[in-house]
């Protein structure tokens, strides 16, 4: 699996007159997803270490929230999350296969409402989508969907 990165390198003085530059070039390096995983398991923004043997991943598009190869939204061109959206509503997002220049467009998202609808939802785009991801996706949605009902008060 390939996958594309941009990088923007300036090589010297920040002030180049001319537009037409090499300072100035965006060079695109195309590199696999084994080589970003390798780069990135260990060091970087969106890993939480807490001090003792475990940690934990922040990254949107990781089902598990455990820093691992498959769940990696970073690694894998092909990556899933579940979140909570607005008026107690959940997003499914999946990476798009184009526009890794443009990351403002890189997903797409899915909104469901209840657990029967989503796990549809679900299902029908990560049958073809990446079915590895199933099961973990129906899990994380059923606990985005319960904490995001608002809790009633207690009967006297």
């Amino acid at each position: 699996i390939k996958c594309e990165v941009t990088l923007k390198v300036r090589l010297g003085n920040k002030n180049s007159s001319s537009a037409f530059s090499p300072l100035n070039t965006i060079y695109s390096i195309k590199m696999s997803s084994e080589l970003i995983w390798q780069v990135t398991k260990k060091h970087n923004a969106l890993i939480v270490n807490n001090g003792s043997l475990t940690s934990f991943d922040k990254d949107p598009l990781n089902l598990t929230n455990v820093p691992s190869k498959k769940a990696s939204g970073l690694a894998n061109p092909k990556a899933v999350g579940v979140a909570a959206g607005k008026n107690g509503a959940v997003l499914l997002v999946k990476n798009r296969r184009a526009g890794n220049s443009k990351p403002a467009k890189l997903t797409t998202g899915y909104t469901v409402k209840s657990v029967r609808g989503g796990a549809k939802v679900v299902k029908g785009q990560l049958k073809s989508y990446r079915k590895d991801l199933v099961p973990a996706a129906l899990a994380r949605l059923t606990r985005v969907v319960k904490t995001s009902k608002a809790s009633k008060p207690a009967a006297k």
